[in-house]
């Protein structure tokens, strides 16, 4: 079984990885509603945007 870090680096693989920014940061975004999607997006240096309208909750990806 995948965990997101690979999913997330296999599709950032497949688009070429993204530049970065001056600051290291990709050039990339994650969108996800669990706190392993913001850690998949906080390990590969991509930025993170957290939702509420899947199956986590905003205490979880405040955790994350």
């Amino acid at each position: 079984m995948l965990h997101k870090k690979e999913i997330l680096e296999k599709a950032l693989t497949l688009c070429g990885n993204p530049l970065t920014d001056e600051n290291g940061r990709r050039l990339a975004f994650m969108v996800g509603d669990r706190k392993y999607d913001v850690e998949a997006a906080n390990e590969l240096g991509c930025i993170s945007i957290g939702v509420t309208y899947g199956y986590g909750t905003e205490a979880e990806l405040k955790e994350a």
